[in-house]
């Protein structure tokens, strides 16, 4: 299986199989087709518009194309106001998970102490970016 050469935005040119590359058709509009890929060197996912003559160089190289359409326009009637206050009415009487879970034991412990400052919250923070968190905290070891 000869390889195809293809364009990554991130990577330039790059070699891809047949079988790694998906081409999309829609004969209706053929301004829609498209092919896809995921390059193998940055993983990246990559879309390109597929005119008649990359279509044609694609299919000769092995890509099967896919025949696509674009959706039928929708038929059924509008959503009433009455519709819309019917949801709304279902959603409210729907209970949520949330309201089925218990909360954690320490969220109902009785809290002792005055709340943290915003000094205490930085000095947290600024103790957990040290690289020692036990030398931080305890203190530098004695020699045994």
């Amino acid at each position: 299986m000869k390889p195809i050469r293809v364009r990554c935005p991130s990577c330039g040119d790059v070699d891809m199989f047949s079988s790694d590359i998906t081409l999309v058709v829609y004969r209706d509009v053929p301004d829609r087709s498209h092919y896809t890929f995921r390059c193998v060197l940055c993983r990246q996912s990559v879309c390109k518009p597929a005119r008649g003559d990359v279509v044609s160089a694609l299919a000769l190289a092995g890509v099967r194309p896919r025949a696509a359409e674009l959706p039928k326009e929708a038929t059924a009637p509008a959503l009433s106001t009455d519709d819309l206050l019917d949801f709304i009415l279902a959603l409210s009487a729907t209970p949520t998970p949330a309201a089925h879970c218990e909360p954690p034991a320490e969220a109902l412990e009785e809290k002792s102490g005055p709340p943290l400052s915003r000094d205490d919250l930085l000095d947290f923070v600024l103790l957990l970016g040290a690289t020692d968190l036990v030398t931080t905290r305890v203190g530098p070891a004695a020699a045994v």
